[in-house]
């Protein structure tokens, strides 16, 4: 079966992975938080306005992954297509099949994440850029307890994240849709500690030293 030849394996198998993703996706067996990333690299610009071209910081990383599967595959079955009938032998038509779709694949997952980004919450963070959020209100997405959580958070953009959130060790879990206050980003966990906004107004209330 030609479909399962070595060279339709460097297509098929990418993007069969990214349907899988999506499936799992649907199901509830996975989440968007699943790849988060924190880029913090204030010596590296360069690599990190390469990675912003291509869309990461947009759209969450899994998505991207996603995208970039299917569009690999699409791509390399037009191009295999393409030059296996100027160059019949698949030692020669592979090479030429792998740089179209290395490139085809990246350039279109980059617009994809430019026309689709500012639809999606966001999950990555970059440097500096986790703490501007610090201060602001948002919402739980999934129960923030001490060791998992996310919310839902706008910037002062109005681009939506999600992010990881955690309460202090010994605090009560906080469930779902319950409206929260971002008061401090901890760096060790990479995740934003929270307290319902409600809190503030108990003069009671104190929160521990940032």
């Amino acid at each position: 079966m030609e479909l399962l030849e070595w060279w339709n394996l460097i297509f098929l198998l990418p993007a069969a992975l990214a349907v899988l993703y999506m499936l799992l996706l649907a199901m509830g067996a996975l989440s968007f938080e699943g790849l988060d990333v924190d880029f913090d690299a204030p010596g590296d610009a360069d690599g990190i306005d390469l990675l912003g071209l291509l869309g990461l910081g947009r759209m969450p990383l899994s998505l991207l992954l996603v995208f970039f599967g299917l569009l690999w595959g699409i791509v390399w079955w037009l191009a295999v297509g393409f030059f296996r009938g100027i160059w019949p032998e698949p030692g020669v038509f592979i090479w030429p099949s792998l740089a179209v779709a290395l490139v085809g694949a990246l350039a279109l997952t980059a617009v994809a994440a430019r026309l689709l980004g500012p639809l999606m919450p966001r999950t990555e963070s970059f440097g500096a850029g986790a703490r501007e959020l610090v201060g602001r209100l948002a919402e739980t997405r999934y129960a923030v307890s001490e060791v998992a959580g996310t919310v839902q958070v706008h910037d002062q953009y109005g681009t939506l994240h999600e992010v990881p959130a955690r309460v202090l060790p010994g605090e009560a879990a906080i469930p779902a849709g319950t409206r929260v206050v971002l008061w401090r980003f901890d760096e060790t966990t990479g995740s934003y500690l929270v307290t319902q906004d409600d809190s503030f107004e108990a003069p009671a209330r104190k929160l521990p030293a940032a």
